[in-house]
């Protein structure tokens, strides 16, 4: 497994290795599907990763009750996937990133700034097939 250093993963072949980042939200435009939809759009174009289909978004809580209150937005790219869960009631949400493409975790982190949100709280992982 490479190194990554403190701005981003390391190099890795495609598949080779998982990369996750996962930020902890809170303001910005947490009522605002669409909103949600656009950030996670721009913050796959900004650290280089393919739409691959429309987001989709499970809203809670479901018809028998589970889940809380909010809702789950998932956007495939070709890489992996980008998600939004938001929890209305803290006000907050969390948005993550899963790619076996390495990226920039700072360049993500912008993009969530610039649309509007607080970073309250931030991690990466990487996870290998080896």
């Amino acid at each position: 497994m490479p190194l990554h250093d403190r701005h981003g993963f390391g190099d890795a072949e495609l598949g080779e290795q998982l990369f996750s980042a996962m930020f902890a939200v809170r303001r910005g435009p947490l009522d605002d599907i669409e909103a949600q939809i656009d950030t996670l759009a721009v913050l796959a174009a900004k650290i280089g990763l393919t739409p691959v289909g429309d987001a989709k978004i499970w809203r809670y809580p479901t018809e028998v009750g589970g889940g809380g209150i909010g809702h789950t937005i998932v956007y495939p790219v070709t890489e992996s996937f980008l998600s939004f869960d938001v929890y209305a009631p803290r006000r907050g949400g969390y948005i993550i990133i899963h790619s076996c493409k390495p990226f920039m975790q700072e360049d993500a982190a912008a993009v969530i700034i610039d649309h509007g949100y607080a970073i309250v709280d931030e991690a990466r992982s990487v996870l290998s097939l080896d």
